[in-house]
């Protein structure tokens, strides 16, 4: 997949001189089914690492290195697709009722939430970023988008079961605001755009 990505010609590559300005849609929209391709493929990776890690004690040190970056590749592609999304919401690019944008929000925030737990340096971006995509999954649900109310409520699960998951390993999960009411409960009239 890496090899297909850097054959792309040059007007459909994402350069770093873009974070600043608006790219087209198709190209976001190329990346991000993409990224979520990595994602499916790697995802059981991701699991099976946070399985071993939890049940050995949290640390690494039987996995592979290879096992290991595949995991982090998942975390990576979660976290880009992340990015893309929340810099087409800030430079006003994202369509707001789109299904896709909505589903590869929750697929991101999925990862972030499972690489949020991990031991490694990383996991503090992770759950910042987490709390974004959550943010901005149940503003898109406040706004009228279907398919961001039902995955809020997926979402939601998730994040029960992190809290319940952290409250076993004794750690405290005060300073999260993530887990509140879905959105679907809240009346879509009552919400300012301000």
């Amino acid at each position: 997949l890496r090899d297909w990505v850097e054959a792309l010609p040059p007007s459909l590559q994402l350069r770093q001189e873009d974070a600043s300005s608006q790219v087209a849609r198709h190209i976001v929209m190329l990346h991000l089914s993409f990224n979520q391709c990595v994602v499916l493929a790697t995802r059981p990776i991701l699991l099976h690492v946070f399985r071993i890690s939890n049940r050995i004690g949290g640390t690494t040190e039987e996995i592979s290195q290879a096992t290991l970056a595949l995991a982090s590749t998942c975390s990576h592609s979660a976290g880009h697709s992340y990015r893309l999304l929340m810099r087409s919401w800030v430079n006003g690019s994202f369509f707001t009722l789109d299904y896709l944008s909505a589903q590869y929000l929750f697929a991101s925030a999925t990862i972030l939430a499972i690489s949020s737990l991990s031991n490694d340096s990383h996991a503090k971006s992770h759950q910042n970023d987490l709390e974004s995509a959550t943010h901005l999954l149940r503003q898109l649900s406040m706004l009228g988008n279907l398919a961001a109310s039902e995955f809020c409520g997926h979402l939601d699960a998730v994040l029960r079961s992190i809290a319940t998951f952290k409250a076993g390993r004794g750690e405290s999960t005060e300073g999260s605001n993530l887990v509140q009411a879905s959105p679907a409960a809240i009346r879509p009239d009552t919400v300012t755009t301000e």
